[in-house]
């Protein structure tokens, strides 16, 4: 597993708590990135925030990242880049898929 930090955030929150999100790269993606990595970061997330914080940290994810039809689902939902990502939770970064 590989662990990223937040590259504006110490990891440590105002109540002095971590918030550590589970990255999963999954098909395609997870053998050009790696299957897992983790985010720490002291306060929560839009979608498109972790977009663009996943891919600073995981080298070649950026361009990925930032095309329109490359899917985040958090806790297996997939979601808008308005929504917001917790403490604890899981984002899934899903390749385009094919098939009926």
């Amino acid at each position: 597993m590989s662990r990223s930090a937040c590259v504006d955030s110490p990891g440590i929150g105002p109540d002095k708590t971590r918030m550590t999100i589970r990255i999963l790269f999954l098909g395609e993606f997870g053998v050009r990135f790696g299957r897992e990595h983790t985010l720490d970061c002291a306060e929560p997330l839009s979608v498109a925030e972790l977009r663009g914080r996943i891919g600073a940290q995981v080298e070649g994810a950026g361009a990925v990242l930032a095309r329109p039809d490359t899917r985040l689902a958090v806790d297996q939902t997939i979601v808008p880049d308005s929504a917001r990502v917790g403490p604890g939770q899981e984002v899934a970064v899903l390749p385009i898929f094919s098939g009926g």
